[in-house]
């Protein structure tokens, strides 16, 4: 079988390499006789694209379309499906198809044996639509550059969908045709869900870079420019210096809010703190003016506490303080530093009736309540316990309310009193029947834990009524019961050995305390 004659019609379906490389198949559909008469049968077909009629340069590679059903004579097959022609085939100029023809049925064996060359070559027409797409104003500016697809109108505006710049800096635009509240705008979209979409700018050829970019593995928005600067998560935590934030904001660093410039009026910075119920500002934290900081209470507080930035001074209640704390207030208790409520602390007050100006509240063991290192100094000293006491290191067990001597066998030490009109007596424990020392003298180095002797002033002390009833007035001395006192009856014996005065009484035979007013002599 010798094929005689071909006649060729072509409908470029799909053809639009001039403006889209990824496209490039076509529909090509022919009418084939065999000796004068329309050919019928299976046939394997080969295709050539060159760029001339007769000799030329061939694009691509041969596609060869096995087993084509022509059915009186008219076939139809799509070429370049798999861009067997290259991607410089279509780029608005002629093309020319050689085709080769054999008559056969195996499948598969295509691209062996010999074929039947067809003449001549026969032109690539386009479709209507396509060609006016490669001829149409502004189709030259369109090239092809390897797998690449360039516009080639340097220094000229790219518009889709609209033709005029938003600013004169514009080259490329998009108008989207939507309407009223619609969205409009464009996509960056990956094959793969775990891709990273960007959006990149670079100046120059050897300038700096930044980028934008979506991590589709996190979720997480990302601004690139010279390291990772600004994430944004999935959630809404908005990072600064961190791709990991924790809170809505989470800044690594330090931040600066800058004060407004003078043509607003205003010149202040910092920040508000906002209460959703009621809707509205609660307090601000920033400058009050050039020269102070503070906080600002926008329910009726104003400006609590501001910090002079020059001096140092801290005001509270005051916006002008000279001092590095000063405290004012129209109130009468000033200030108070307690660790719960009520529990013990320090309360400053003005000068009113119902506050002292300064109250310390201790605990009710030995830790001091008021500890001064240096000079106190006051004008008039009021203290509400009941003696003089100073602390002294003891021999021996002692208990509040005990009378004490020097003790002659460990020097600076106290012992308990033994014998009666001992004359080494030198005070009695403070404390007993819960009345407290009112002045403790001697905390020195090592003696911090010794218990207060009373030296001077009220003071309950154990007595041993049992040879004599001790009476309001009598003169109290040491007895043989060891740290108790008994009334004075030998006085010319008790000179250098009394304690004080008994102020209240203790029937005869009975041992127990009695206030006693001590007045060592």
């Amino acid at each position: 079988m010798t094929p005689r004659a071909m006649a060729v019609s072509i409908g470029l379906v799909a053809l639009s390499a001039a403006v889209q490389a990824q496209v490039t198949a076509f529909t090509y559909q022919g009418k084939l006789n065999e000796g004068g008469e329309p050919a019928n049968g299976t046939y394997d077909l080969q295709f050539k694209l060159f760029d001339a009629v007769s000799g030329g340069s061939q694009f691509g590679s041969t596609d060869c379309v096995d087993d084509v059903d022509v059915v009186d004579g008219l076939f139809t097959v799509q070429l370049n499906e798999n861009g067997e022609f290259g991607p410089l085939a279509f780029i608005g100029e002629e093309r020319f198809l050689d085709i080769g023809v054999r008559a056969d049925s195996t499948p598969g064996n295509c691209a062996a044996g010999p074929y039947t060359p067809l003449a001549p070559r026969q032109p690539v027409t386009p479709a209507p639509m396509a060609t006016f797409a490669l001829n149409s104003p502004g189709s030259g500016l369109w090239a092809a550059q390897g797998s690449a697809i360039v516009n080639t109108n340097t220094g000229f505006f790219v518009g889709i969908n609209r033709a005029n710049t938003v600013t004169s800096a514009e080259y490329f635009g998009i108008q989207a045709p939507a309407a009223g509240t619609s969205y409009g705008g464009m996509y960056i979209r990956t094959d793969s869900d775990q891709a990273r979409p960007f959006y990149g700018y670079k100046a120059g050829n050897t300038g700096d870079v930044a980028w934008t970019y979506l991590d589709g593995a996190t979720g997480a928005w990302h601004l690139y420019n010279g390291g990772q600067r600004i994430t944004v998560g999935d959630t809404g935590q908005v990072g600064i210096g961190t791709t990991s934030p924790g809170q809505l904001l989470d800044v690594a660093g330090r931040t600066r809010v800058r004060q407004n410039t003078p043509a607003t009026g205003s010149n202040t910075a910092g920040i508000w703190l906002y209460q959703q119920t009621p809707a509205d500002d609660r307090a601000f934290v920033g400058m009050r003016n050039d020269d102070q900081v503070g906080f600002y209470g926008a329910n009726g507080a104003g400006w609590a506490f501001v910090m002079d930035v020059a001096t140092g001074n801290v005001g509270m209640g005051t916006t002008f303080p000279s001092a590095r704390l000063h405290i004012a207030t129209a109130s009468d208790q000033v200030a108070q530093f307690s660790q719960f409520g009520d529990q013990p602390g320090v309360v400053i007050a003005s000068f009113s009736a119902s506050y002292p100006a300064l109250s310390v509240n201790g605990f009710s063991n030995s830790a001091p309540a008021l500890s001064v290192v240096g000079t106190a100094r006051v004008d008039i000293l009021e203290i509400t316990g009941a003696d003089v006491a100073e602390k002294f290191p003891l021999s021996e067990e002692v208990r509040p309310g005990m009378v004490v001597a020097i003790d002659p066998t460990n020097p600076g030490k106290l012992c308990l009193a033994r014998g009666a009109y001992n004359r080494c007596v030198a005070g009695v424990i403070s404390g007993a029947n819960d009345l407290p020392a009112g002045t403790i003298l001697g905390n020195l180095p090592g003696h911090e834990d010794s218990p207060p002797v009373a030296l001077s002033g009220r003071v309950w002390v154990y007595c041993d009524a049992t040879e004599q009833a001790i009476q309001p007035g009598d003169l109290l001395t040491t007895s043989h019961t060891p740290g108790h006192a008994m009334a004075v009856r030998d006085h010319p014996r008790a000179m250098g050995a009394v304690i004080g005065k008994a102020m209240t009484s203790l029937a005869q035979g009975e041992t127990g305390l009695v206030l006693v007013l001590v007045n060592l002599q």
